[in-house]
């Protein structure tokens, strides 16, 4: 979801979501198929009635409202990844909003985790080539050369 910016807007994203009609979701509502345009055009607001009606077929009414994901209103695969990502450690959690993030994220991104020991962590604008030094941290073998 894109977190449009109205609650017109997040609503009309909602039925979208669903891929029902203005019509059948009106309906599903409570209300005329005039109204619904209205409540997506942003020029009148829903009434209580109208989504806990809504709520009932599986829309977020949380999102609608305040634009933040109601974590019980998601598929069976993002549930999975939200369950996955709160239970993996700090730094399998950093790996996947760096893969995550990689191409969709400002320049600037940063994810930081207070005291955590994640290893090595790069930051800033890291959209350019570069290289990170690793050190000769390998042990070598009986026989071979050295470096």
């Amino acid at each position: 979801m894109n977190h449009a910016n109205s609650i017109g807007d997040r609503l009309r994203e909602e039925r979208k979501r669903t891929a029902l009609s203005q019509r059948v979701f009106a309906e599903s509502g409570g209300v005329t198929e005039k109204t619904q345009v209205l409540y997506e055009k942003g020029e009148r607001v829903p009434d209580a009635h109208y989504l806990a009606r809504i709520a009932a077929i599986g829309v977020d009414v949380l999102y609608i409202l305040t634009g933040r994901l109601n974590a019980s209103t998601l598929s069976r695969d993002e549930g999975d990844l939200v369950g996955r990502y709160r239970e993996a450690p700090d730094a399998v959690r950093a790996a996947a909003l760096a893969g995550l993030t990689a191409g969709a994220a400002p320049a600037k991104y940063q994810q930081n985790f207070e005291g955590a020991n994640i290893g090595q962590q790069v930051s800033g604008n890291v959209t350019a080539p570069f290289t990170i030094d690793m050190g000769n941290t390998r042990k070598k073998r009986r026989g071979e050369q050295k470096d």
